[in-house]
């Protein structure tokens, strides 16, 4: 008799632990979905060109890769969308390849007063990364989409 009462009252244990984990889980899901929401509020190429003006290669190459990270998603089915087609309002909304992504960073780049380049690795592949260059510094940085791959001083 005591041992089915143990019993009992170990299961409910379980019960109630698995039943607390359960609430924790779907509360972090919540939180987590609410600060992704939260977190792609960026309009326009223009708006992040205004947050990393002024900054150093390096420093701009961090500050455009964290706000290309808030709006990344790889989305394979437009690998056939040109670049002129995708404007950036769609590549937040509907996700991108390393063209699109890149073709942006090239562009803000460009814009903060950086040179770059996009080098494609092996057609085959059919993958490409930016390189943006100071060209007053030596300083260049390659970024890969949503990656900050490195940044070097060349002096």
């Amino acid at each position: 008799m005591k041992e089915k009462n143990l019993d009992r009252i170990l299961f409910l244990c379980i019960g109630i632990l698995i039943s607390f984990c359960l609430v924790c889980l779907f509360a972090f899901i919540q939180i987590d979905s609410e600060k992704t929401t939260e977190q792609i509020n960026i309009e326009s190429e223009q708006e992040i060109i205004n947050n990393c003006k002024n900054l150093s290669l390096i420093d701009a190459s961090e500050c455009i890769n964290s706000h290309i990270s808030e709006i990344f998603f790889y989305n394979k089915s437009n690998t056939d969308v040109k670049i002129k087609e995708m404007d950036f309002s769609r590549l937040k909304n509907e996700g991108g390849v390393c063209k699109h992504y890149n073709s942006y960073i090239e562009k803000i780049g460009n814009a903060l007063g950086f040179s770059s380049e996009h080098v494609t690795l092996l057609p085959e592949i059919a993958h490409g990364f930016s390189v943006l260059y100071d060209n007053e510094t030596n300083d260049y940085c390659v970024l890969d989409m949503n990656n900050l791959i490195g940044c070097i001083n060349l002096k």
